[in-house]
């Protein structure tokens, strides 16, 4: 029977007619030593084997933590990158994202939880290695922000009103602000703010909902601030061709001018006058000639701003002369 005889750098690694071995890194001889009982002379045969470095799987993100809809960057830290052909990456989600060689990969995880993920590199020989990463990234649930006014929009007389927050989610803190306003209260479930009075305008104010994790969001509404209806109607005007008091002129402001009306009845009711310009000015007459001295009945009708209730009112006119 023959004897086999299994070296490497001159030390025996095994027998038998075959064997298994695991080569270290760089260039490997191998030789078989042939002999028998009878002691012939000894054949002997050698082959060279490469021994690569093992790839051992290793994954790092960018962050451990992050806001829904969560988006990490995780870099491969495997080892011998050089031999690495792809990589691919299976969350425990369900997704699949293979990329080429040590490529960094990009991945978005919308949705609240804690995820694993599973680490599969195949070298350029080959060689496929995969290991596990659990509770590797998590994604933290977002709060909604939500609040509601007690007035809007408000009086210039009077500009204030205050923001309740109806906020759903986990939130530990409520951030208020808004850059007009005069004073506000900064944090709590309601604020308080304060506008400079006699002035209109279009204020944004904003909520900012703060979860335990420290995650945001905001809501932004404007508030606002309107010109009360300011009416002055003059009872009397003077036609008579001198320098004063020539023509029916009132002023109107808080009102939406493209839905104005004005009318001018005689003592009969007869409409002698008529105007959509809250600006017009009526000079005394009807149908191009002067009217008669008397009293004249006035109707007006109007909208108000950001509203959309409708008033009318009247009144009398003196006509002298």
């Amino acid at each position: 029977p023959y004897t086999y005889t299994w070296r490497l750098a001159g030390q025996v690694v095994g027998t038998g007619s075959s064997i298994t071995v695991t080569p270290p890194v760089g260039n490997n001889q191998y030789c078989l030593t042939l002999s028998e009982e009878c002691g012939s002379p000894v054949a002997e045969r050698c082959v060279n084997v490469i021994g690569r470095a093992p790839i051992v799987p290793n994954v790092a993100p960018n962050k451990y933590r992050d806001c829904a809809p969560g988006r990490f960057m995780f870099s491969n830290n495997s080892t011998n990158q050089t031999e690495i052909a792809t990589t691919q990456y299976t969350f425990s989600n369900g997704s699949n994202y293979l990329v080429q060689g040590s490529e960094s990969l990009l991945a978005n995880i919308p949705a609240v939880g804690i995820y694993d993920v599973v680490m599969t590199v195949t070298s350029i020989y080959g060689c496929v290695v995969t290991d596990t990463f659990t509770n590797i990234v998590q994604v933290d649930p977002v709060p909604e922000a939500s609040f509601l006014f007690t007035k809007n929009p408000v009086s210039w007389f009077e500009p204030v009103t205050s923001a309740n927050s109806n906020s759903t989610g986990e939130v530990a803190n409520l951030l208020w602000s808004s850059n007009d306003a005069i004073s506000f209260d900064p944090t709590g479930e309601s604020s308080t703010f304060n506008f400079p009075e006699g002035q209109t305008g279009i204020y944004p104010i904003q909520l900012i909902a703060v979860s335990p994790q420290g995650c945001r969001d905001t809501m932004i509404v404007d508030l606002i601030v309107q010109s009360e209806v300011l009416l002055y109607i003059p009872n009397t005007f003077t036609p008579d061709n001198d320098e004063h008091n020539q023509t029916w002129k009132f002023h109107i402001e808080g009102i939406d001018i493209m839905n104005f009306r004005v009318e001018i009845f005689n003592r009969w009711g007869e409409k002698i006058w008529e105007s959509n310009d809250p600006f017009v000015e009526w000079d005394g007459t009807y149908g191009g000639y002067k009217v008669q001295k008397g009293t004249y009945t006035w109707k007006m009708t109007y909208k108000e701003k950001n509203s959309d209730g409708r008033t009318t009112k009247m009144g009398t006119l003196n006509v002298l002369r």
